[in-house]
């Protein structure tokens, strides 16, 4: 306790000296107000977005239970732009496919790439309300034989996808995970060496995602800047041919 407490007393007296100096004393204050301002309207904000996406994801999860609970029958224009607005995220031609409903059965038309054909033709009867395709597009083999379409060709889209399969997570996505990855990472003192130091790992790992929102191999294959800095010189130097040049400060 002793030593906690010189240890705090030390902190302390630092922190007093850094703050109260006489020449640097009133920038420095002024700097860390400003970063206290900043850090509050960031924590405000990321708070404000992922209680609105959590909330908001939330209604839509209750809006799908209700749906399967009662019976669904939207009329044949709400099905038809549930149909368009679900498609439009799979195909890379989405003007090329026409969308008719007509008593819950959904009547394609069009053409497609023959990649592209049976995945639509699964998606369209998850469509809530629809309980038959009516399937009469034409399938391409290859993309530039589709009508009135002209290079380049969009690469092929993955369709609707897992939350945490995706490269940018929602709010309500991060927040989950880097609380589960700090108890991971606070549980992992209660366990052995090999399976606390994997789950400290983990947690690690878990909240480093969440707070960045990039993928770990991204972070972790980018080069530092000062392992660049030696190739921007040389080419530098071999565009001047040998004659003086200054390093930027």
């Amino acid at each position: 306790m002793q030593k906690l407490a010189a240890l705090a007393g030390t902190v302390i007296g630092a922190g007093l000296m850094y703050a109260l100096d006489p020449a640097s004393g009133s920038r420095r204050r002024a700097l860390a107000r400003d970063q206290l301002l900043s850090a509050k309207r960031r924590l405000h904000d990321a708070t404000v977005s992922t209680w609105s996406d959590a909330r908001n994801r939330g209604q839509g999860l209750w809006a799908s239970l209700r749906a399967r609970v009662a019976p669904d029958q939207p009329t044949d224009d709400v099905l038809e732009q549930r149909i368009r607005s679900s498609i439009g995220r799979l195909l890379r031609f989405p003007r090329l496919v026409k969308v008719h409903a007509h008593d819950a059965m959904a009547i394609l038309e069009g053409a497609v790439p023959a990649d592209e054909a049976a995945a639509l033709i699964r998606h369209v009867l998850a469509v809530r309300g629809v309980a038959e395709v009516d399937n009469r597009l034409a399938v391409y083999e290859r993309p530039e034989d589709l009508p009135g379409v002209q290079p380049p060709f969009p690469p092929r889209r993955p369709g609707p996808r897992f939350q945490l399969m995706q490269r940018n997570w929602a709010p309500s996505a991060r927040a989950l995970v880097g609380a589960l990855g700090a108890v991971l990472f606070l549980a992992a003192s209660r366990r052995g060496l090999v399976v606390g130091s994997a789950m400290r790992l983990i947690g690690s790992l878990a909240v480093l995602r969440a707070a960045t929102n990039e993928p770990i191999e991204d972070r972790l294959a980018r080069q530092p800047r000062e392992a660049e800095a030696p190739e921007e010189l040389e080419r530098q130097l071999r565009e001047s041919d040998g004659r003086s040049y200054q390093a930027p400060l």
